[in-house]
């Protein structure tokens, strides 16, 4: 009995979730979405193909230079595509 109220009153830890990038809609040919983690430094790009990747270590100057940009695409191709250590989100088969 007094293993069952150690159990009971030990505090257990709940799984970390991170909260998701609010992602922003754009006009643009090739994303859906951009979105920015200040904190963890990290861009979010929703492709127009359905592909979610997220670009680690890239500053908040480039995020804005991206966001405002007349041509996202373009901004892209150029400043992070290539440049920056990626992870795809989506469930890719």
């Amino acid at each position: 009995m007094q293993e069952l109220n150690e159990a009971i009153t030990e505090p257990t830890a709940l799984p970390f979730e991170e909260e998701p990038i609010a992602m922003l809609p754009v006009s643009s040919s090739m994303a859906i979405a951009v979105g920015y983690d200040r904190d963890e430094h990290i861009l979010q790009v929703e492709f127009q193909n359905g592909g979610v990747y997220q670009y680690l270590g890239v500053d908040e100057d480039t995020w804005e230079d991206l966001h405002s940009s007349d041509s996202i695409g373009s901004f892209y191709n150029q400043e992070i595509k290539g440049k920056y250590d990626c992870d795809r989100l989506d469930n890719a088969d």
